[in-house]
């Protein structure tokens, strides 16, 4: 998936947090996401909003994966969003690898 630049900044920032704990400890950000179609072909992907924090945008999904999490997206009721787990490993400051996977398991959607 392409992580949007203002989040990837906001991931720098967490990753410098931690490198105050455990110098040299590089560990994926892992975090609860929200799927929502956003229009014919584009699946975005939100952090979970809480009272006191709004919802982020992390980014839209790429390739196989947005045919198969919008399929999903179709089939639930407009009230319902899908949560899924969202992993991204820092590859320079600002850019990220990253995928969702989607929960629960039997949605059947592959990585993206």
């Amino acid at each position: 998936m392409n992580v949007e630049p203002a989040c990837a900044s906001r991931f720098d920032r967490f990753n410098a947090f931690r490198d105050q704990l455990a110098p040299g400890v590089r560990l994926p950000v892992e975090l609860d996401v929200l799927l929502r179609c956003d229009g014919p072909g584009t699946v975005g992907v939100w952090t979970v909003p809480s009272e006191k924090v709004k919802a982020i945008f992390v980014g839209y999904l790429s390739g196989v994966a947005v045919s198969a999490y919008e399929a999903v997206l179709h089939r639930l009721a407009r009230d319902q969003a899908p949560i899924g787990m969202f992993t991204a490993h820092q590859v320079a400051p600002g850019r990220y690898d990253a995928v969702v996977e989607g929960r629960p398991s039997d949605w059947n959607t592959p990585q993206g």
